[in-house]
């Protein structure tokens, strides 16, 4: 997993949702 979940809550949360659509 290259982010973490619970970074979600910040407000990096597109970035992080970004790359755990590309991993997945």
């Amino acid at each position: 997993m290259c982010c973490p979940v619970w970074q979600i809550k910040t407000q990096q949360n597109f970035e992080i949702l970004f790359c755990h659509l590309t991993i997945s």
